[in-house]
C-alpha cells in the first residue's frame, strides 16, 4: 500500500512572493513624459532613461514603462519599474528577446546599511553596479 502525502507550502523569497494586490505607484522616480535621467560609467558607456507615463502588466504585476537609450548607438531597450508593498521591483530580461522576464525586487523601503537580499528572501545590500547620475 502506498501513501502519498501532499501539502501546499509558500514559496520562499521576496521575488517569489510578490502580491498583485499589493501594488503601489512608483515613487522613487517620475513617470511623467519629459522626465529623463542621464547615466554614465567609467568606461565611457552612457545612456539616458526616459519616462513614458505608461503602465503595463507583466508576470501578473503592474509596472511603469521606461525606455533606456544607448547614447552612442541610439539602441532603445524597454525597462519596467514598479512597487510591491515595501519592495521596489523591476523585470530582468532572461532571453534577450524581451519575451521572458523575471520579477526582481532590487530595493526595500527603509533598508539600512548592511542589509542583504538573498535567494531565501533575506536582504543583502551589496553594490551590484555603480552609476553616475548627471
Amino acid at each position: 500500500m502506498m501513501l502519498i502525502a501532499g501539502s501546499s507550502c509558500k514559496k520562499e523569497g521576496v521575488n517569489e512572493n510578490l502580491d498583485p494586490k499589493n501594488q503601489k505607484p512608483v515613487d522613487f522616480m517620475s513617470t511623467k513624459v519629459g522626465s529623463y535621467w542621464k547615466y554614465g560609467a567609467q568606461d565611457g558607456v552612457a545612456y539616458t532613461r526616459y519616462a513614458r507615463e505608461k503602465d503595463t502588466m507583466k508576470n501578473n504585476l503592474k509596472y511603469s514603462y521606461y525606455e533606456r537609450q544607448d547614447d552612442s548607438t541610439g539602441t532603445i531597450i524597454p525597462e519596467f519599474f514598479g512597487k510591491n508593498g515595501e519592495y521596489h521591483i523591476t523585470l530582468i530580461d532572461l532571453d534577450g528577446l524581451q519575451t521572458t522576464y523575471l520579477n526582481y525586487a532590487f530595493w526595500k523601503d527603509s533598508a539600512r546599511k548592511g542589509d542583504r537580499i538573498l535567494p531565501d528572501g533575506g536582504w543583502l545590500n551589496p553594490v551590484l553596479w555603480r552609476q553616475r547620475v548627471y
